[in-house]
């Protein structure tokens, strides 16, 4: 989720302290301090792009760093504000932070919630990066927050209704694409929100021989395949670039990937896509290997956002 949609939320936190609004309330400033503060990882751009990639929505969204970040924050608003209760100010910032991981959770990024035990990255594959119901759910909160326990308790619960709507109709996705290439052999079938519309998912079906990658529409099951990929054998290309930093970092940064492998120009090429996000036919995020013909690794490359974007890398 972007800070905006963040933020919002984490006003909707606060509206539930019965506290007013005011400049220097305390729970609201915690609750919004909260609910932007694990988004700080941003600060890692100034070590540059790839070691920002590596560190989002992982040191700074872990339980661990939640914890951190929630008992921080009372203390420094206590620097400026007298606190006349260190411990609702404290709840004010736990809501505010655990919803910004909980909303981040929700979409097909993910968060490492373990670090730095695991780097295992969770996600619950529901919620559009940019989701609108969570934005008008959000306001809807605060600018009712005057008329009664019960606005919020309604607006919690369609918040909760509208969640369960997303699972059971990624479900019924998930049965219709199962059905569909039942004989396949379908190893894995992932479905994940879509990346702009609110009404269609994103969808990876891995087989025996092949990957395949497109969208669906919720309600007619409008079907549109992006990609077909083969599947390589793990050659000795493929396990050298396996091997490489290169491959570390995009094995972190992604849970789903695929490789490539052709050889051009007398050099081999090895290329990584993250198959979460597909636009136009093309990944957002990419990566490439190249061997010269002894096999050694001449050229490691990071492609994030565009195959034009390139985040060198020395070989190792």
């Amino acid at each position: 989720m972007e800070p905006i949609t963040h933020m919002i939320f984490g006003l909707g936190i606060a509206t539930l302290s019965g506290h007013d609004l005011t400049l220097t309330n305390p729970v609201y400033i915690a609750s919004i301090a909260g609910a932007i503060a694990p988004d700080l990882d941003i600060l890692f751009r100034v070590g540059g792009e790839l070691t920002y990639l590596k560190h989002h929505r992982k040191t700074t969204h872990s339980f661990l760093s939640v914890l951190f970040i929630t008992a921080i924050i009372p203390l420094c608003i206590n620097m400026f504000i007298p606190l006349e209760s260190f411990w609702e100010t404290f709840f004010g910032a736990f809501g505010g932070c655990i919803s910004h991981v909980f909303l981040d959770l929700l979409n097909s990024y993910g968060v490492k919630l373990l670090w730095p035990f695991s780097r295992k990255s969770f996600s619950l594959n529901l919620l559009l990066l940019y989701d609108p119901v969570i934005i008008i759910l959000s306001l809807t909160m605060f600018f009712a927050r005057n008329l009664g326990n019960s606005i919020m308790y309604t607006t919690t619960a369609i918040f909760v209704i509208y969640l369960g709507m997303r699972y059971y109709f990624r479900q019924r996705i998930h049965r219709y694409l199962t059905c569909k290439y039942r004989h396949k052999k379908t190893i894995k079938i992932v479905i994940m929100p879509s990346l702009i519309s609110l009404f269609d998912w994103d969808f990876l079906i891995e087989t025996q021989k092949q990957v395949f990658v497109g969208s669906i529409k919720t309600l007619s099951k409008e079907f549109n395949l992006k990609r077909k990929l083969k599947k390589h054998s793990k050659n000795m290309l493929i396990k050298l670039a396996m091997k490489t930093r290169l491959a570390s970092i995009f094995k972190e940064f992604t849970p789903y990937f695929h490789i490539d492998y052709f050889k051009k120009d007398g050099k081999h090429y090895v290329k990584f896509f993250d198959l979460r996000y597909c636009q136009n036919k093309e990944f957002l995020h990419s990566a490439t290997a190249i061997f010269d013909q002894k096999l050694k690794l001449v050229e490691a490359v990071f492609h994030p956002f565009s195959v034009n974007r390139k985040i060198k890398l020395s070989p190792q």
